[in-house]
């Protein structure tokens, strides 16, 4: 599908928190000059459309005053005087339906419900793919948060890892890297047989794991060194202050 617009690669300033976008976050914000209800009652009544989406059979009746400012592709689609502009329709042949239907969900109700972590992974590739940058932050956000608390637990987790690995786009190193991370750590406290098909069908995942657990593998042994080091200082101290309880002569350093 023809891009209408240029991509833009987030930085690293715009992946820290005070970067997300409160609005996306805010059940009470509005939602292109509208309140949210009123968003999604002209969604769920097709009121005043003036714009169509459809995917796979599916139709979306979409307003352009909403859609537009959060989705980069549609308006660029709008903007660009071709058939889709001229028709007031934009098809998605090649795309999921449930996918399209969470991106009109988000532009109206920000409604981000996931059925399981792959639905979330595929959501947060659309927002990329088609420029919804709030939808994109907020996914990617809970896949960091998903990927911690489950990586030792759910036995889907070390597909999630390759599915990540090979599909993210290859500037969202931070994403890639706690992967890498998650895996150094401890991928053999669960399905150790799934891990070494995985890894061994992705070289590039086993490098980048090797090269983190010498880096883990350096900080541990500089944190040991420098726990001895202050236990060492602190025995020192203690004996500088010891003395015979008879004579009360301070103790020889040993």
């Amino acid at each position: 599908m023809t891009r209408w617009f240029s991509k833009k690669v987030p930085t690293e300033d715009s992946r820290s928190p005070s970067a997300t976008s409160t609005r996306s976050m805010n059940p009470m914000c509005d939602i292109g000059g509208y309140t949210m209800n009123y968003a999604n009652q002209l969604l769920r009544t097709g009121k005043y459309s003036d714009l169509t989406l459809s995917c796979q059979g599916r139709v979306f009746h979409v307003h352009r005053v909403i859609v537009c400012p959060q989705v980069q592709f549609v308006e660029g689609a709008v903007r660009s005087g071709l058939k889709e502009a001229v028709e007031s329709h934009i098809d998605f042949p090649a795309d999921d339906p449930r996918m399209i239907d969470m991106v009109v969900s988000w532009c109206y109700s920000r409604d981000s419900s996931f059925e399981n972590e792959q639905d979330m992974f595929q959501l947060y590739l659309v927002a990329d793919k088609f420029g919804i940058s709030d939808l994109k932050e907020y996914t990617y956000r809970r896949m960091l948060s998903w990927t911690i608390e489950s990586c030792f637990t759910s036995q889907d987790f070390p597909y999630s890892v390759e599915k990540i690995w090979r599909e993210a786009p290859p500037y969202e190193k931070e994403l890639r890297h706690k992967m890498v991370q998650l895996v150094a750590m401890g991928y053999k406290s669960s399905r150790e047989e799934d891990w070494k098909r995985i890894l061994s069908d992705n070289p590039e995942l086993v490098m980048e794991v090797l090269d983190e657990v010498g880096v883990m593998h350096s900080k541990l042994s500089s944190e040991l060194e420098q726990a001895k080091k202050e236990e060492d200082e602190a025995k020192e101290g203690v004996m500088r202050q010891a003395k015979c309880r008879s004579c009360r002569k301070k103790y020889r350093k040993y």
